[in-house]
């Protein structure tokens, strides 16, 4: 059984994705750029929209689901050319600013609403003050993941000794950076996935996993604190360590 069988997922943006933008960008030919738009990017662009709408529940604040879709994806297509490939995947630089123009779209709802409606009015099946706080965390925790993915990859072999282990860190890394790609979540299943890419056992998988955790877990304290990961590896080591110790009592 394959991984994607496993995942029971359709991957929608791809390296070919990837490579298709790129090519766009370095177009000069209209029709060319019209071809590989229509063959190559419309589609993942459209599932890009759609997974940030039910995530984000911007379908509640607006009439026409397909006018908020339509309207979003033409935002992505007016700033295909401003990506560069060397910045970065441009999965995770569409998606922001999907998510981003949804946010906006969201707050100017927002907005709309209390200006229009009677403030003695009161929606006794929504508490807007706790869905607000609650899309703050949500926004909170996706920056968080954004920055930790980065700052986990940077010093890789700080934090992982041996070659076994960083290769079991890099394929839970690459969990964090597709997620908006995989639609099932499924413990067993994910682990599958990572035994596949690094063909290791899982008694490995699991201690790096929950090593993982506990880095995860100091870095959110710390991102909490600062507002950003603002401590070296070195001194996350120490923390780490002494997390242990202190897990072993």
């Amino acid at each position: 059984m394959t991984s994607e069988q496993v995942l029971d997922k359709k991957i929608y943006f791809t390296q070919a994705t990837e490579d298709a933008i790129v090519q766009y960008i370095n177009s000069t030919d209209y029709s060319e750029k019209s071809k590989i738009y229509e063959q190559s990017i419309k589609r993942p662009f459209e599932k890009i929209v759609e997974n940030w709408i039910f995530k984000l529940q911007a379908w509640k604040y607006t009439d026409s689901y397909t006018d908020l879709s339509n309207d979003a994806i033409t935002f992505l297509c007016e700033r295909l050319n401003k990506y560069v490939n060397t910045n970065g995947k441009a999965f995770s630089y569409f998606s922001v600013i999907a998510r981003n123009y949804l946010i906006l779209f969201i707050k100017k709802s927002h907005q709309k609403l209390k200006s229009s409606v009677d403030t003695e009015y009161i929606d006794s099946e929504r508490n807007l003050a706790n869905e607000e706080a609650y899309r703050s965390f949500v926004e909170d925790i996706y920056d968080f993941v954004e920055e930790f993915v980065k700052y986990v990859d940077l010093n890789l072999p700080i934090l992982f000794k041996s070659q076994k282990e960083m290769l079991v860190a890099d394929s839970i890394l690459e969990l964090f950076r597709t997620r908006d790609n995989i639609e099932n979540f499924n413990k067993k299943a994910l682990y599958i996935l990572i035994r596949e890419r690094t063909g290791l056992k899982t008694q490995i998988i699991t201690k790096i996993v929950n090593d993982f955790k506990v880095i995860y877990e100091l870095l959110y304290k710390n991102f909490e604190i600062n507002n950003s990961i603002k401590i070296s590896p070195y001194k996350l080591q120490e923390l780490i360590r002494m997390q242990k110790i202190k897990g072993k009592r």
